[in-house]
């Protein structure tokens, strides 16, 4: 895609709430004995976990692929034998962005790059960060920039030795802030409404599935609650004094679990 012109964005804010123990994997501080054998990714500086938007746009762009059935049959390695689609007409490489194979250096006689076939991302996932820390009441205080430690078991299924194994989780009732950016260029406008409820689809697919590791055995099931979705025109560019349109009305009613606070 060449001579990209920008017409608008859609800013789409709000907040992700965790239902169930969320792990996304990050690096253990230490292999000390009795140490973490899983840690969950926290922020450098301030030590509480978050949501990278590597890890929930991946988790879009796969169930988006699962969803109409184009998953990439690239091989990246004996572990990736199937990663995401590179195809141009496949929604997902429009929508979530893409590289072709023939952008690819040849590792074997590392050859000189072919022509590139790029497509950019429309949408930008931001890092989600804690902004619900802590939470009392008359029972019980959780502080929720503190992970907690689940242990799982394998058992031998003859002999019943047990191999305990503890990972790190964020405690279910933790709120991370949301944004998401989708940028419409020319040419698109009359499908834009449609990359908008694209995005919107993945999400409902997210929260009825699950975010990180560990969904399988319980973890990761999420809830979203939409706040806005600002749209800004290059008119807001020209002159920010100019108040940008929330159009989350037009999308409440069909999406209403992205927006209802059901799980609050």
């Amino acid at each position: 895609m060449s001579n990209l012109h920008f017409v608008n964005k859609y800013i789409i804010s709000g907040e992700i709430k965790t239902i169930s123990g969320l792990h996304i994997g990050g690096t253990n501080d230490g292999f000390s004995i009795g140490s973490i054998d899983a840690a969950v990714i926290k922020h450098p500086l301030t030590g509480a976990p978050y949501i990278p938007g590597s890890s929930l746009k991946g988790k879009m762009r796969s169930l988006t692929e699962l969803r109409l059935g184009t998953l990439g049959t690239k091989s990246y390695s004996k572990q990736i034998q199937n990663g995401p689609t590179i195809n141009p007409e496949h929604l997902a490489a429009r929508l979530f962005g893409n590289i072709s194979e023939e952008n690819s250096r040849d590792r074997r006689n590392d050859a000189t790059p072919k022509k590139k076939s790029q497509i950019p991302s429309r949408i930008i996932v931001r890092d989600a960060h804690l902004i619900q820390e802590k939470e009392e009441n008359a029972e019980v205080t959780v502080d929720y920039s503190i992970p907690e430690v689940k242990t799982e078991v394998l058992i031998d299924r003859i002999t019943s030795k047990a191999m305990p194994r503890s990972m790190e989780r964020v405690p279910a009732g933790a709120t991370f802030g949301l944004e998401m950016v989708l940028n419409v260029f020319k040419g698109e406008e009359h499908y834009a409404g449609n990359y908008l409820e694209d995005v919107l689809k993945s999400l409902l697919l997210v929260q009825d599935d699950y975010l990180g590791g560990k969904g399988s055995r319980g973890s990761g099931q999420i809830s979203f609650i939409l706040k806005k979705i600002v749209k800004k025109d290059m008119s807001y560019y020209e002159d920010p004094s100019e108040e940008p349109k929330n159009v989350a009305s037009d999308y409440k009613i069909k999406y209403s679990l992205l927006f209802s606070e059901q799980w609050k």
